[in-house]
Order: C-alpha cells, then sequence, then structure tokens
C-alpha cells in the first residue's frame, strides 16, 4: 500500500491552482456602456470606421486613432471621455458622435498632405525592412551554421 503526503495525492508535488481573471464591477459597467454606446450609434461606427481605414490606407490602430483624436481635440473644443481613451470600440463610437467636426478636419487640403507625407514615410521604412531582411536571408544562404567547412576560419 502506498502512502503518500498529506494533501498530495500520487503527484510529488502540489498542482497549482488555476484562477480565471475575475471581472470588477467597473469593467462591467463599462463593458455595458460601450455596449450601448454601439447601440445607440448603430451603423455609423461601421461607416466610419471603413472611411478611416480608407483613408489612412491601412488598418488604424487605437494608437493612431487616439493621436488624431489628440489633434481634433486641439483644433476643436471637444473632450475625449475615458472609456475612448481605453477602448477601441468607445473611440470609434466617439468618432462617430463627433462626425460633423471630424470630417471636415479630415478633408482639408493641409491635413490630407500630412497623411500623405506620413504614408511615404511608413512606405520607406517598410522598403528600408524588406531590404535588411533580404540581405539578412543572402548572409544566410552564404555561411551555413550546420556546414563546418564554412565556419573554419581557412587561410
Amino acid at each position: 500500500m502506498l502512502i503518500y503526503p498529506q494533501n498530495y495525492g500520487p503527484y510529488p508535488y502540489q498542482m497549482p491552482k488555476m484562477y480565471t481573471k475575475r471581472t470588477t464591477p467597473q469593467s462591467e459597467r463599462d463593458y455595458l456602456r460601450v455596449q450601448q454606446r454601439v447601440m445607440l450609434n448603430g451603423h455609423k461606427i461601421y461607416i466610419v470606421s471603413n472611411f478611416i481605414d480608407r483613408y489612412f490606407g491601412t488598418h488604424v490602430t487605437i494608437a493612431i486613432l487616439t493621436s488624431l483624436a489628440k489633434i481634433i481635440m486641439s483644433k476643436h473644443k471637444i473632450k475625449l471621455d475615458r472609456l475612448a481613451r481605453r477602448n477601441r470600440q468607445a473611440l470609434l463610437c466617439w468618432y462617430a458622435e463627433n462626425w460633423d467636426i471630424i470630417c471636415p478636419v479630415l478633408k482639408q487640403k493641409d491635413f490630407i498632405d500630412k497623411v500623405k507625407l506620413i504614408n511615404e514615410e511608413n512606405m520607406k521604412i517598410q522598403k528600408e525592412k524588406k531590404e535588411e531582411e533580404q540581405t539578412e536571408q543572402k548572409i544566410e544562404e552564404i555561411v551555413d551554421p550546420s556546414d563546418l567547412v564554412s565556419l573554419l576560419n581557412s587561410h
């Protein structure tokens, strides 16, 4: 008959307890508020999101949306609420709610020119990254780490 240490069972160590992340009342309220805002703004959120994605030529992250919101807030006296700073859906709701102010700003010629410059810089950066990756691949092809002859320094 096997005798196991107390509370350990057949294992020589105690199994870790699995904890699930609890939701706080605040996070539950935030979730409900975001869902309520989405219901109020309805289809307008998707229209705004698609317009902004097409405007920038790529899927826009919360960082870009927040930066754009800060520019708009500095030009106009509107505030970005707490939920919009923390949640992308709430931020898109904020854009939909203030679209009458935001759309003319996006359509201004100088703003469009600035966005084009940023897009061109991003394209240059992506091109440089691709070139670096290609040169790294060429180096890896020249020196095969599994081939001892190529690794030895022969003179």
